[in-house]
C-alpha cells in the first residue's frame, strides 16, 4: 500500500522549528484566525476563515518554493523520494511512494496542474470574482529564477497574469464543504518561470463575511521575535512574497491590505529536453554537427578501415563541392556523435524472394501494395530487460533471459536475476549523460577543473543538464508498405508517410490506412515501427485476406505473416508441395510456438506484458482471456506507468526520440537490396525531401511533439539544428489530447480502471477528488509535463508544419474535454495549437494549421485507423474514406475537405 497522508510534506528543515510552537499569540489581530489550521479537521466553522499556510504543521500548498530551497541539481528538496522501489529479494518496498519519489525529481512545478488552497472553514461556493485570486508572473531576466542568485528585476518585478480559473470546490475525503480554492490554468505557464500566488479578502465565507490572513502567516511577515533562529529564511521568504503581493496590488488599483496569503512556486521545463536530444545546438550552438546525413549514415554505419573511410569520406564531400577535409569530418563526427542526437541507423531488410515482400492482400481483403519487415537498431535511453540490448552478448535462446521460468531454467539463480530485470520496464527512467559535455571540452584542450563545471548536477535528465545516456541499441522491427499496381518509383525514391499507432495497438494496426495511401496515382509507401513497450502479441490473427479466410478461418497468428516478410519461412506455399513442411502451417505445433515465441521477444513490449496487478511486468503467454492470478496479453498494457511516474514520462521521450531516429534513417533504408547506389546515397527507396506523418490516438500525441521538435530541429530553418533531420512536410494528427493525468482520469475507456487501481484499498487507497488524490494527479502532471503535446504548442506554431487535427466528438478514449480541468482533452490543445476550424467545403491553405471537428453521430475513435463497417453502429466506412482522401490532399500539398453533404464533418459555429 501507498502512504495515504501525500500533503504531510517536510517542506524544509529551516520549518522544523516551528513545530509545537504556539505562534498565534501575534498581537494586534483584531481579526485573525486564531483556530486550529487544519482543514477538515471538524464540522464546526470557525468565527473567521483564512487560507491554510502553517509550516509548523507542513500545511502548505503543495507547489511552493520552499521545495526548491537548497537544491544543488535545479529539482526538488524532498529526501522521502529517495527510496527504492524494491527491496534486495525482490519484494515491494513498503516505504516507497510514487508521489515523494516523482517530487524529488521534478526540475519545478506544473506549467499545466490545477492548484489548490485549503481554507480553515466553508466558502461561498462556485468560481470566485476578479480581485480574488491572481497568479503573476515575476520578471527574472535572460537568467531566470533557476540560476544559484536568481535577481529579480526590483523596478519592475511583474510580468503578466496567467490566464486562470479560480473556484471554491470540495475535496471528496474533507469534513468541510466548499473549503478549497482551485486555480486552474486555462492556458499552460510559461516554462522555468517563477510565478507570484496571491489571494485576497474578496473571497468570502460561507456567511458572506471576508476572509482573512491566517496568524502564522501574519506572525512570519511581522516583526516579533522569532522562536528559533532557524525560522529566519522562512521568513525571510514569506515576507518578500507579502512584499511583493502588496506592490502587485498597488500596481493594479487594489488595496494591498487586502492581502490574505502570498506564495512563489517556480515551473518546470517543458520542450528543452526534446529539442537539446534532437539537436544539441538548441542548447548550445557550439554544440552543433555540421556533418551531413549521408555521411553520418556512412560514419555510423561502416566497418570500412580507417583509410578506406576516410578515401571515402573524401570523395562524397568532394562531389558535393564541400572545401571540407575528411579528417575534419571524421574528427568533429567522432567527437559530436557522443551526444544523443538523432542521427542515421543502421537498418537491415531482408533479400527480394519469391515469398518477399508479402503480398498485402494476404491480410487485407483488396488490397494492391506489399509490406516488408526490416530493422532499426535504435538509441535505448528508457531501461530494457538484460538481453534486450543488440550487443549485451545474452543469447535470447538461452532459458536464463527474462522471459525464462522456474520450470525452464537450468540455473535458478541466473534466471532469477534476469527475470527480475523485467522490472526495469517499470522502474526505470532516463539518466543523464553525466560526463558528455565535459569529455567533449576535455578533448578540446580545456582545463580540467573547468572542464568538470559542465558535468552533470545529478542523474536527472532536465531543462538544467539535458543530455541522456543511451543505454544501448534495441534492434526494432519496421513495417514498410510499398506501393503496387501502376505505380512507379521516381529516382529520388516512395514519397513516404510516417505512420504512428494508437494505445495498445502495433504497427500493424496502420495496414488499413497504409493501404489507402500506396494506392494509384498518389502512391505514398509506408513506414511504421511499435511505440515503446507495444508490438505484436502472438494471439493477433489475421481475420482478413487471404490467411483470414478459409481454409485457415482466424486460426493464422499475424505474426506468421509478419516473420514471413522479415525472410522467414512463407505461412503457406498454396499446396504446391503437398506432405512437406515447407510452410508455416504445414510444421508442427512446437515448431510453430518457436518461431512466434522468436517474433514476440523481438517486440518492442520485450515479450512482457502487465501481470494481474496491472503494474508489473510478467511473460506474454498466449493467454488472450487470462487466467487465475494471470492477466491476458495485451500491448502497451506497460506503457502508463503508475508505479513509477517517471517511466510514463521517460516512454512518451522515448517515443518521439524513436520517431526522429527513424526520420534520419529513412532516406538510407534499403529495401531492395540494390545498395541505394552506394555510400554516397545515389539511388534511394525514399525521397527525403518528401517524409509525412499520420498518427492516431497515442501516434499523435507523441506525434504532435515529434514534428514539433523535428521541424524546429531540422536544418536550414534552425542554422545550430540537426543535418540529419528531414523536414516533416505535412502531417495529420488524429484524436491526440493534452494534460495527460486528467485525460486518462475522464477516459470513459481507460478512467475506470485507473481510478478503480488508485482507490484500491491494497493499492493506493486514495479517494477520487480528495486531496491527496489531486496531489498525485498534480505531481502526476508535472512529471509528464516534458512530455506532454499540451507544452508544444508554442513550437508546433513555430515550425509552420502545415497540418490537419482531427476531433471525434463524443470520443470515449480521448474525451473532448474536461469540465473541472480544462487544460485536458482535445479541445484544449487545438486552442493551444491556434488550429483553424474547417468544415466540409473550406478553402485550405497548403501551409494552413486546422481542425476538424467529426459528427458524434458518424465518427468514432478511430475512424482514421479503420472503415467501420459494424451494422450496430451509425458510423460507415464513409467517414474512414472522407479523412483518407483530406490527408492524401494535404500531403499532396492542395487540401481539401468534403463529405459530400453527409454531415460527418461539423460545420463550423456561427459567430
Amino acid at each position: 500500500m501507498v502512504k495515504k497522508t501525500l500533503l504531510s510534506l517536510a517542506i524544509a528543515a529551516t520549518a522544523a522549528g516551528l513545530a509545537g510552537c504556539n505562534i498565534s499569540s501575534v498581537q494586534d489581530h483584531d481579526k485573525v484566525d486564531q483556530t486550529a489550521v487544519d482543514a477538515g479537521s471538524g464540522d464546526a466553522q470557525p468565527a473567521v476563515v483564512a487560507p491554510v499556510f502553517n509550516p509548523a504543521r507542513s500545511q502548505l500548498p503543495l507547489a511552493t518554493d520552499f521545495l526548491l530551497s537548497g537544491t544543488t541539481d535545479g529539482t526538488l528538496v524532498y529526501p522521502d523520494g529517495d527510496v527504492d522501489i524494491f527491496l534486495a529479494d525482490g519484494s515491494r518496498n513498503p516505504e516507497y511512494n510514487p508521489v515523494y519519489d516523482a517530487m524529488s525529481d521534478m526540475d519545478g512545478f506544473s506549467t499545466v496542474g490545477q492548484l489548490y488552497i485549503p481554507f480553515s472553514g466553508s466558502l461561498s461556493e462556485g468560481e470566485l470574482p476578479a480581485g480574488s485570486v491572481y497568479l503573476v508572473e515575476l520578471d527574472y531576466g535572460e537568467a531566470g529564477p533557476k540560476v544559484p542568485d536568481p535577481q529579480i528585476n526590483e523596478a519592475d518585478p511583474f510580468g503578466g497574469e496567467a490566464a486562470i480559473k479560480a473556484e471554491v470546490v470540495s475535496y471528496a475525503d474533507g469534513n468541510l464543504n466548499n473549503s478549497v480554492v482551485r486555480i486552474s490554468p486555462t492556458e499552460p505557464l510559461k516554462n522555468n518561470t517563477r510565478y507570484l500566488v496571491v489571494l485576497t479578502n474578496a473571497i468570502t465565507d460561507v456567511d458572506g463575511d471576508a476572509t482573512v490572513m491566517g496568524s502564522q502567516f501574519k506572525y512570519l511577515i511581522g516583526d516579533d521575535d522569532l522562536l528559533s533562529a532557524a525560522l529566519a529564511p522562512v521568513r525571510e521568504a514569506v515576507q518578500d512574497w507579502y512584499q511583493l503581493a502588496q506592490g502587485f496590488l498597488a500596481s493594479q488599483g487594489a488595496s494591498p491590505s487586502s492581502v490574505t496569503t502570498a506564495y512563489t512556486f517556480t515551473t518546470g521545463g517543458t520542450v528543452e529536453v526534446l529539442s537539446a536530444m534532437a539537436a544539441p545546438g538548441n542548447a548550445d550552438a557550439a554544440l552543433a554537427s555540421t556533418v551531413p546525413a549521408v555521411l553520418q549514415h556512412y560514419l555510423n554505419t561502416t566497418e570500412d578501415d580507417a583509410a578506406t573511410q576516410s578515401a571515402t569520406v573524401g570523395a562524397i564531400l568532394s562531389g558535393a563541392g564541400s572545401s571540407a577535409t575528411a579528417a575534419e569530418v571524421i574528427g568533429g563526427h567522432a567527437l559530436l556523435s557522443t551526444l544523443p542526437a538523432p542521427s542515421p541507423r543502421a537498418s537491415n531488410f531482408p533479400a527480394l524472394s519469391a515469398t518477399v515482400p508479402v503480398d498485402t492482400s494476404m491480410i487485407l481483403d483488396g488490397a494492391a501494395s506489399s509490406f516488408i519487415t526490416g530493422t532499426i537498431d535504435l538509441p535505448y535511453y528508457s531501461q530494457a530487460p538484460s538481453g534486450a540490448y543488440v550487443d549485451d552478448g545474452i543469447n535470447l535462446g538461452d532459458d536464463e533471459h527474462y522471459t525464462c521460468s522456474a520450470e525452464t531454467a537450468s540455473d535458478a539463480a541466473t534466471c532469477a536475476a534476469a527475470t527480475l530485470s523485467a522490472a526495469n520496464t517499470v522502474i526505470g527512467q532516463w539518466a543523464t549523460d553525466a560526463d558528455v559535455i565535459e569529455n567533449l571540452q576535455l578533448a578540446q584542450g580545456a582545463d580540467a577543473a573547468d572542464a568538470a563545471e559542465v558535468a552533470a548536477p545529478s542523474e536527472n535528465v532536465t531543462n538544467l543538464f539535458p543530455f541522456a545516456q543511451e543505454n544501448g541499441k534495441v534492434r526494432t522491427q519496421v513495417l514498410v508498405v510499398e506501393p503496387g499496381g501502376s505505380c512507379v518509383k521516381l529516382g529520388s525514391g516512395w514519397p513516404v508517410v510516417m505512420l504512428a499507432h494508437g494505445i495498445t495497438g502495433n504497427r500493424m494496426q496502420n495496414i488499413v490506412l497504409a493501404e489507402q495511401l500506396a494506392a494509384a496515382p498518389n502512391c505514398y509507401a509506408s513506414v511504421a515501427i511499435d511505440l515503446p513497450m507495444h508490438g505484436l502479441m502472438p494471439t493477433d490473427m489475421i481475420t482478413s485476406g487471404v490467411l483470414g479466410g478459409a481454409p485457415f478461418s482466424g486460426a493464422v497468428p499475424l505474426m506468421a505473416a509478419v516473420n514471413q516478410s522479415a525472410g522467414g519461412i512463407a505461412v503457406t506455399d498454396g499446396g504446391a508441395t503437398p506432405g512437406t513442411a515447407d510452410s508455416f502451417v504445414e510444421l508442427d505445433a512446437a515448431t510453430q510456438s518457436l518461431i512466434i515465441s522468436g517474433q514476440t521477444v523481438s517486440q518492442r513490449h520485450f515479450g512482457l506484458t502487465a501481470d494481474a496487478s496491472g503494474a508489473l511486468p510478467e511473460a506474454v503467454d498466449g493467454d488472450i482471456d487470462g487466467g487465475e492470478g494471470t492477466a491476458a496479453d495485451q500491448s502497451g498494457s506497460l506503457y502508463i506507468d503508475f508505479l513509477h511516474f517517471q517511466t510514463t514520462r521517460d516512454n512518451n521521450r522515448q517515443a518521439v526520440m524513436d520517431l526522429l531516429n527513424l526520420n534520419a534513417t529513412i532516406p538510407f533504408m534499403d529495401i531492395d537490396g540494390d545498395g541505394n547506389g552506394g555510400p554516397a546515397n545515389t539511388d534511394p527507396d525514399f525521397d527525403a525531401s518528401r517524409i509525412y506523418f499520420a498518427g492516431i490516438s497515442l501516434g499523435s500525441i507523441i506525434g504532435t511533439q515529434f514534428v514539433a521538435v523535428n521541424n524546429t530541429s531540422a536544418v536550414p530553418a534552425n542554422p545550430a539544428g540537426n543535418p540529419a533531420l528531414n523536414r516533416v512536410q505535412a502531417a495529420v494528427f488524429s484524436v491526440p489530447g493534452g494534460g495527460l493525468p486528467k485525460l486518462l482520469e475522464n477516459s470513459a475507456t481507460f478512467g475506470p480502471t485507473i481510478v478503480g487501481a488508485l482507490e484500491n484499498p491494497d493499492s493506493f487507497n486514495l479517494t477520487q477528488g480528495g486531496s491527496s488524490y489531486e496531489s498525485l494527479m498534480y505531481v502526476y502532471q508535472a512529471t509528464v509535463d516534458s512530455a506532454d503535446p499540451m507544452n508544444f504548442g508554442g513550437l508546433m506554431q513555430l515550425s509552420q508544419t502545415p497540418y490537419t487535427l482531427i476531433e471525434s466528438v463524443g470520443d470515449t478514449v480521448i474525451p473532448n474535454s474536461v469540465a473541472d480541468a480544462p487544460l485536458a482533452g482535445t479541445d484544449p490543445l487545438i486552442s493551444v495549437f491556434a488550429a483553424e476550424q474547417v468544415e466540409s467545403g473550406s478553402t485550405i491553405g497548403a501551409g494552413d494549421q486546422v481542425f476538424v471537428k467529426l459528427s458524434d453521430d458518424l465518427s468514432s475513435h478511430s475512424s482514421f485507423a479503420v472503415p467501420d463497417t459494424d451494422a450496430n453502429t451509425p458510423e460507415t466506412a464513409a467517414t474512414f474514406g472522407v479523412l483518407v482522401q483530406h490527408a492524401i490532399s494535404r500531403f499532396n500539398g492542395s487540401p481539401a475537405l468534403n463529405d459530400g453533404g453527409a454531415g460527418i464533418i461539423e460545420a463550423i459555429p456561427a459567430e
